[in-house]
């Protein structure tokens, strides 16, 4: 057998150390080179992520603020509206008892100051102030049937306020106009919700100038500047441009755009309130929003460095190790897999808590760097449900959702995220818990996953829900009934018993109705056909009655009406009757028809009562005896 000289061996291996060496510096060099570029190319990437969803929170928020905005401008012509009602058609609009309702409608709603104005321009307000101001320009406008809005004017405090003003009806013509100040912080107090925020609000004309200035530190605009002298000092992202910003606001139209100024970075939205030619500005300050690109950014710079490193430690060790680290390489296989799963979850979830369980081992590690040492290792049966729960460290409400999640991990199962409140780092916090990839080599099996910090999102989730309750508390306030465009019972209540109150000797009628055969139509024809009957109703009941008269839906099908100005028992006969008649219809819906008609109960007032609370029980009382009877019909309450 042919033996190889050792000088050969060795000349051979030194060869071929020089080209693993040659090699591995040019494959070092070339990683490298490509491991720089992906990570300027992640870091441009990024940016372009977050940019676009800055712009896009910006522009959500400021059409929040828009949509609340109108919306509380509408319920102040409402109200106008309202108190228009209270106003009888033979009184005079300048007398003390019409003075004496709208001081009445003051003290319950948010406006600050009412009047009237009647044909001649004569104007009176609930506090006795008269003038006359013909010759102003809103005075002919409102006469003419518009509603107006004034732009910001102030009052002897020096406080902002709108004037808003509907013209007044009486025997179906023009006979003045209504009006009512409302001071703009009132109007603004459901929507500044900024100084809790990152986002800031101001609000300007077409001509630059401010109507509200925000009270938050981040804001630019000072009080010697219009919006046109601020935005020359900004220098924009992109191809935007001061010009072309009022360009776009005197065509009516919305944008977006980043700039900057004194290195202070603002992410903006514009667009039209629909009142008076206005815009609302909304910013976001950059440095509220660039905390988590700028720990990515760093993180991932880091990270960078230490590849790089350890790739010039690598192009170091001597070949002779070479061997020695291909054994290590397999055996600690798994274990690279794992850490390079979790430091691509690092890269992507900087306030997250990775971790990973050891099932053969029994142990799962949490990797955060509030831990001392960077991580922490726990015992699989220290997280039990029932040890968490018994030393106080998950919430009652979450443990048959933390029940499952363990469940999961014990069986090495990836599952749907799952929300519990557990105690970390001292306190309780909200936490999606997430079971990502399962990892099996031989008898090894490893679970990765991640609790990601769902405090921030829980408490726009409650937030949210907070609002959604506080629109449902305005709407029953302030509101029609959302089907039928009638009073809701709330509203209702309020302008019944203020009516009767100002309107004690005269009769006036109280009906309760109810719909005969509608849960036949509901039950049979489905709910859409349902909600059709009740708006047919409800455009019936405006037909049949007065523009005077109340009209409200309490619920379901039960609706109510009160009757103004009535002579006697006979003129409420002859109205309900012709009612019940105006209601009586037939509906088909395929080869099925089914008709409704109204059972109808009525109280007098005053002779039954003379509020809501009053009058209700005993038109009920009515109302059931006429469907004792058979329905289709109407009684009028008598006590015995």
């Amino acid at each position: 057998m042919q033996r190889t000289h050792p000088d050969v061996r060795t000349s051979f291996l030194r060869t071929n150390l020089r080209q693993i060496v040659g090699l591995t510096a040019l494959g070092l060099a070339v990683i490298a080179v490509l491991t720089t570029l992906s990570f300027f190319h992640f870091s441009k990437k990024m940016y372009q992520v977050i940019y676009a969803q800055n712009m896009s929170s910006v522009s959500q928020l400021a059409g929040y603020f828009t949509r609340t905005f109108d919306t509380k401008i509408k319920s102040c012509f409402q109200i106008l509206e309202n108190a228009e009602i209270l106003i009888e058609p033979e009184q005079e609009l300048l007398e003390d008892g019409v003075m004496e309702k709208l001081e009445l409608v003051v003290t319950k709603t948010e406006f600050s100051d009412m009047g009237v104005v009647d044909l001649q321009g004569n104007a009176r307000n609930v506090n006795g102030k008269a003038a006359n101001i013909y010759d102003v320009q809103f005075v002919q406008e409102v006469l003419a049937g518009n509603r107006y809005i004034s732009d910001t004017a102030y009052n002897k405090e020096g406080q902002p306020y709108l004037l808003l003003a509907i013209p007044m009806h009486q025997r179906g013509e023009i006979a003045g106009i209504l009006y009512g100040r409302y001071l703009i912080e009132d109007i603004l107090y459901d929507v500044e919700w900024e100084t809790e925020g990152d986002c800031y609000f101001q609000i300007v004309d077409s001509q630059g100038n401010y109507i509200t200035r925000s009270n938050s530190a981040d804001a630019w605009a000072d009080g010697g500047t219009d919006l046109w002298t601020e935005l020359e000092r900004y220098d924009y992202h992109d191809t935007t441009t001061a010009d072309k910003i009022a360009e776009n606001m005197h065509q009516g139209e919305s944008g977006t755009f980043y700039c900057t100024y004194e290195d202070d970075g603002r992410y903006v939205s514009y667009q039209p309130i629909g009142i008076n030619q206005w815009y609302v500005f909304s910013a976001l300050p950059e440095q509220n929003i660039t905390e988590y690109a700028s720990s990515m950014r760093q993180i991932s710079l880091h990270m960078l460095v230490q590849i790089l490193l350890c790739l010039l430690a690598g192009a170091l060790i001597p070949l002779l190790y070479i061997g020695r680290v291909y054994y290590m390489i397999r055996d600690k296989n798994t274990t690279l897999e794992v850490h390079n799963r979790m430091f691509q979850l690092v890269l992507q979830k900087t306030k997250d808590i990775p971790f990973e369980a050891d099932l053969p081992k029994h142990e799962v590690i949490l990797h955060s760097p509030r831990f001392e040492g960077g991580n922490y290792t726990l015992n699989l049966a220290d997280i039990r449900p029932s040890v968490l729960f018994a030393q106080e460290k998950l919430d009652a409400t979450c443990y048959g959702t933390y029940q499952k999640t363990y469940a999961d991990l014990m069986r090495a199962k990836t599952g749907e995220p799952e929300i519990v409140q557990l105690r970390m780092f001292g306190e309780m916090t909200w936490f999606k818990i997430m079971l990502l990839d399962v990892y099996r080599l031989g008898a090894d099996t490893r679970v990765v996953g991640v609790l990601e910090n769902y405090e921030e999102q829980k408490q726009k989730d409650m937030e949210i829900e907070r609002r959604r309750q506080q629109a449902i508390h305005l709407s029953r306030r302030s509101q029609h009934d959302f089907l039928t465009g009638l009073f809701n019972r709330e509203t209702f209540e309020e302008w019944v018993d203020l009516y009767l109150g100002s309107e004690p000797e005269r009769m006036q009628a109280f009906l309760i109705l109810d719909l005969d055969h509608f849960k036949e139509i509901n039950d049979t024809m489905g709910h859409t056909k349902g909600d059709e009957v009740l708006r047919d109703v409800a455009d019936a009941l405006r037909h049949q009655f007065r523009r005077d008269d109340l009209i409200a839906r309490l619920g379901g099908d039960e609706f109510v009406i009160l009757l103004k100005h009535l002579d006697s028992d006979a003129v409420i006969e002859k109205l309900t009757s012709a009612l019940g008649q105006a209601l009586r219809k037939t509906y088909t819906q395929g080869e099925t028809s089914l008709s409704i008609s109204a059972s109808i109960g009525v109280a007098r007032a005053p002779i039954d009562g003379t509020t809501f609370a009053e009058l209700y029980p005993k038109a009920d009382a009515a109302l059931y005896a006429v469907k004792r009877r058979g329905k289709d019909s109407f009684q009028i309450y008598h006590p015995e």
